[in-house]
């Protein structure tokens, strides 16, 4: 059925019932008062805005195709095809605004498997009091100077663009995103499932959630913070870019697995689960926090502090620096196979296992404490004092520099390899065993214990 309107006239559409499909073009305003029903086609409306009054509704086995010169008004559309490739079951063209009218419920309605919803405007789509709500398998929306506030059912968004403005996209289930570029804040969410991202750029502070598994190919904010969280699972991430703070909140376990950035602070945390990042590096301060296992490649504190804690597990790092203070707490073994580097203190426990460390430089002070075996290639205290306790093992070192005291205290023995040199005091106690150390300088006193034999070399 095709209808006509004058030019620049108002053409209104009531109630409408055809089998082939209903089309209807307007130089002026389309005002759809009643059903538009097309049982074996589509519906297609254009002109120079279209609106649906409060209760009127479309309905169509094929397409519905809307596109406007201005706002397109929304009441309650629905479509069953499923569409082709490359096609579309609603498929939305504004050049001003797309908005509901005020109707309760889901406006966009595709939600037959294969069914696809395209929205593009020149303008918002949905607004932010009032998310525009939709049923469907797909979705791909844009807006070219506008904000997209959208909220849907379970969803694979194979395209978000907001390119002037910012993202809000709820989904009442799962939300899948191949990608989502803003110029603003993005915020996706998924209230009762998994949330999985491709690619996210967005140019303000994001924040990500879902009550399943986050799961992240690579997230990037150009200004602001990113937050990400899994109230009831894990999330897993190949690259994360923060301009400013990055946090991470999971139930389970967190999984970086290229590399996370933040400008400023990084905070992530597991309250139930392994915590792994691959490379770490943040401006100011790091804090990572994990009811299970710790494991980093390379993690860097820039200007701050780098605070690592796993309350039921260890720890195990490649590479540690700080610009001022290192802080390690582990329930069971502390391994650093490479290097740890604090611009201050350092500071590090295992508590119910051993300690290990290749090198390690703190700017003042050292402390490193464990039940067992200390193990050391180098560890310098550069002004500070430098303290190693090992309460039912022992302590076998390389290299130990203190700026001023020295001071190791091991359950059984003391093997210092190469030397031992301190500013101040030297203060060495083997417990229940052997105490050897090649090369030994003091600037003060020098106090050695043992229960077994004392080899000392110069």
């Amino acid at each position: 059925m095709m209808r006509r309107g004058r030019r620049s006239s108002t053409l209104r559409l009531g109630e409408i019932a055809a089998t082939a499909g209903v089309a209807a073009t307007a130089d002026g305003a389309i005002e759809v008062l009643g059903n538009l029903r097309s049982s074996q086609g589509g519906v297609s409306l254009t002109g120079a805005t279209i609106a649906m009054a409060a209760g009127s509704q479309i309905s169509a086995t094929g397409a519905v195709t809307l596109a406007s010169a201005g706002t397109i008004t929304l009441g309650k559309v629905a479509s069953t095809l499923a569409a082709p490739a490359g096609g579309a079951s609603i498929a939305l063209t504004a050049a001003g605004m797309i908005l509901g009218n005020g109707d309760t419920g889901t406006l966009l309605d595709a939600s037959v498997s294969g069914g696809v919803v395209t929205l593009l405007a020149g303008g918002d789509i949905g607004s932010g009091h009032a998310p525009l709500a939709l049923d469907a398998p797909s979705l791909s929306a844009r807006s070219l100077n506008g904000h997209l506030n959208l909220a849907a059912t379970t969803v694979r968004a194979t395209n978000l663009a907001a390119d002037a403005g910012s993202i809000m996209l709820t989904a009442s289930g799962t939300l899948a995103v191949d990608a989502a570029t803003s110029a603003g804040a993005t915020a996706l969410s998924a209230a009762n499932g998994t949330l999985t991202i491709g690619t996210l750029l967005a140019g303000a502070a994001s924040t990500l959630d879902a009550s399943g598994l986050v799961t992240i190919t690579s997230a990037t904010t150009t200004a602001g913070d990113l937050a990400i969280t899994s109230t009831s699972a894990g999330i897993t991430a190949g690259t994360l870019v923060a301009s400013r703070d990055a946090t991470l909140n999971a139930a389970t376990a967190v999984s970086v697995t290229t590399s996370l950035t933040a400008g400023r602070t990084a905070n992530a945390t597991t309250s139930s689960g392994t915590l792994g990042i691959a490379s770490l590096l943040a401006g100011t301060d790091a804090t990572l926090n994990a009811s299970g296992a710790v494991t980093l490649g390379a993690a860097t504190a820039t200007t701050g502090d780098l605070a690592i804690t796993s309350t039921n597990a260890g720890i195990t790092a490649a590479t540690l620096v700080a610009g001022r203070d290192t802080t390690l707490n582990a329930a069971t073994a502390v391994s650093v196979t490479t290097s740890l580097t604090a611009g201050r203190t350092a500071n590090v426990t295992a508590g119910s296992g051993t300690l290990g460390i290749a090198s390690l430089l703190a700017g003042t002070d050292a402390t490193l404490n464990a039940t067992g075996a200390v193990t050391l290639a180098t560890a310098t205290a550069t002004t500070g004092d430098l303290a190693i306790t090992s309460t039912n093992a022992g302590i076998t070192a390389a290299t130990l520099i203190a700026g001023r005291d020295a001071t190791l205290n091991a359950g059984t023995a003391v093997s210092v390899t190469t030397s031992l040199t301190a500013g101040r005091t030297a203060n060495v106690t083997a417990a229940g065993g052997t105490l050897g150390i090649a090369s030994l300088l003091a600037g003060t006193d020098a106090t050695l214990n043992a229960s077994g034999a004392v080899t000392l070399g110069a």
